[in-house]
């Protein structure tokens, strides 16, 4: 199941002078988890990150 399908709290960091896309999810015991993605290694026709439910770096 996906992030959304499992209905769990998330946030997202768009950091472009590194081509970095963060995200953050709490886990399902509470667990704060990073993802980084590297966004030059998108697929072509990729949205990439936006401003939905950014992360505010020690409030999420």
């Amino acid at each position: 199941k996906t992030i959304e399908e499992r209905n769990l709290n998330w946030r997202q960091f768009d950091i472009p002078s590194f081509n970095l896309w963060q995200l953050f999810v709490h886990d399902p015991n509470g667990v704060l988890v990073e993802l980084n993605f590297d966004t030059t290694q998108e697929p072509d026709g990729s949205k990439g990150p936006d401003d939905s439910n950014r992360y505010d770096p020690g409030n999420f």
